[in-house]
């Protein structure tokens, strides 16, 4: 292992690592001298790290430990999670964010402070995926609830926003709040859920009426029968 200067750690999709199992990690990688970066993908981290985790060795020699999923370090001194730099927040945000139900209100957050972040330096955010994770779109702000509780704010640097909601029937209310909540985007994606079959025109968005935004709604989930809202009518056509 002596030519390894990196360590990737890749998870089934929102797998937790305890305390524990993550100092055991770090301890590993920093024996092996070689390795300067350790980075984690798909799984969820400790939201806090205990003093003994991180060694005087590590610090000294400046030692890597990246979230990938949330585009976020591990600051060694003080033991809290960072943004990384803009490189990373590009590289994340170019690729597309999941945010899963399964996934802890602190990894929510994170996710989010990456996407604000990157949609406040205009960095492209090319997808946005919430995997059962969507509760509702706030009245007052625009925002998105999570079923976490955690807000998604509108994002201005957004392409895509694809809404997975198994089972469930959305509302007027909540296709209209996600239609205005994606009107910088280029596309809305609804998968696996219910819609009402007419929306009152009235209500539609002007980035819809104009063409800007199309919103696509696929009951049965991807690759399958596939309606378009159309903003003349309110009405779903294939």
């Amino acid at each position: 292992m002596s030519s390894v200067k990196m360590m990737n750690i890749t998870t089934e999709d929102g797998r937790l690592i305890p305390e524990d199992e993550f100092a055991r990690l770090l301890d590993y990688a920093n024996q092996s001298q070689a390795i300067e970066d350790l980075r984690f993908q798909k799984c969820e981290l400790p939201p806090t790290v205990s003093a003994s985790t991180i060694s005087s060795e590590m610090k000294s020699k400046n030692f890597k430990v990246s979230w990938i999923t949330t585009g976020h370090r591990l600051n060694l001194h003080d033991r809290t999670w960072q943004i990384d730099d803009m490189d990373t927040i590009r590289a994340s945000c170019g690729l597309g964010v999941p945010i899963s139900k399964q996934c802890s209100s602190h990894m929510h957050t994170l996710q989010i402070h990456l996407l604000t972040v990157a949609s406040q330096n205009n960095i492209p955010i090319t997808l946005i995926s919430l995997r059962d994770s969507y509760r509702a779109v706030d009245a007052t702000t625009g925002s998105i609830i999570l079923q976490s509780g955690v807000m998604l704010p509108r994002l201005t640097s957004l392409g895509r926003l694809s809404i997975v909601a198994s089972g469930r029937e959305l509302t007027e209310e909540d296709v209209n709040g996600l239609i205005n909540y994606s009107s910088q985007c280029s596309k809305l994606n609804l998968f696996r859920c219910s819609c009402p079959k007419n929306l009152p025109v009235s209500l539609l968005q002007d980035p819809l009426i104009s063409g800007k935004l199309k919103v696509l709604w696929y009951p049965y989930g991807p690759n399958k029968q596939c309606y378009t809202l159309d903003p003349a009518s309110g009405r779903w056509v294939r």
